[in-house]
C-alpha cells in the first residue's frame, strides 16, 4: 500500500496505542520513549536513568509523545519543565504521557496560548516553590546524611504536592492534564 493511501487513525486509537506501550516500559530503570504517528506507527527510543532524546524523525512525526520516568524508590512522577516544553514547543504533538510503577500522567494544549518557555518558567518556579515547602520542613540541626534520608522519605509527600499543585497551575493556564492508573 503506497503512503498516500495509508488511513489516519483516529485521536482514541493512538491513545489505547500509547497506553499500551507505556504499560510496557512504565518499569524500566533507564528511560524510553515511543513516538507515535498519525497512522499509529511507533517510533522508539532508549536513553538512560535521567534522560531520552528523541530522534529527528520521531519529533517530525510524533502526534503523541510517551516516555517512562525511572525512579529509584519505584514512585511514579509527573512531568517536568522540559516535558512541558516539548509539548507546547511542537505544534504536531497532541499529547505527551509521562508513566511510572501503574500510573501515567497526561497532557494536552487545551485553551492555553502561553509560549513554550513562559510555560517552562512557570513550571520551574513552581517546582522550586514546592520544594522549598517541604525541605524546610527538616529538623533544625539536621547533619546532612540525616538530611539525605530524611528527604528520601519525604519524596512521595513531596511528588504528590507538585502534582496537586501543577493540577492547579494547568488548570489556570488552560492545559489539560491528568494522572490515572494504567
Amino acid at each position: 500500500m503506497a503512503i498516500s493511501e495509508r488511513k489516519k487513525q483516529p485521536f482514541k486509537v493512538l491513545h489505547r496505542i500509547a497506553l499500551e506501550k507505556a504499560r510496557e516500559i512504565h518499569e524500566s530503570p533507564i528511560e524510553k520513549l515511543y513516538s507515535i504517528d498519525e497512522y499509529g506507527d511507533c517510533y522508539y527510543a532508549e536513553g538512560d536513568a535521567e534522560k531520552v532524546r528523541p530522534t529527528q524523525a520521531m519529533m517530525e512525526r510524533e502526534v503523541i509523545s510517551i516516555h517512562n520516568h525511572p525512579h529509584k524508590q519505584k514512585l511514579s512522577s509527573s512531568f517536568s519543565g522540559e516535558d512541558i516544553f516539548s509539548l507546547m514547543d511542537s505544534p504536531h504533538i497532541q499529547e505527551i504521557i509521562v508513566c511510572g510503577y501503574g500510573v501515567y500522567y497526561w497532557m494536552k494544549r487545551g485553551t492555553c496560548v502561553l509560549d513554550a518557555e513562559t510555560i517552562y518558567k512557570l513550571v520551574d518556579d513552581m517546582g522550586w516553590r514546592v520544594a522549598n515547602t517541604e525541605y524546610h520542613k527538616a529538623p533544625p540541626g539536621i547533619s546532612r546524611k540525616a538530611f539525605k534520608r530524611w528527604v528520601n522519605k519525604r519524596e512521595p509527600i513531596f511528588l504528590e504536592n507538585y502534582h496537586k499543585e501543577l493540577l492547579k497551575l494547568t488548570k489556570e493556564i488552560g492545559l489539560s492534564y491528568g494522572r490515572s492508573k494504567l
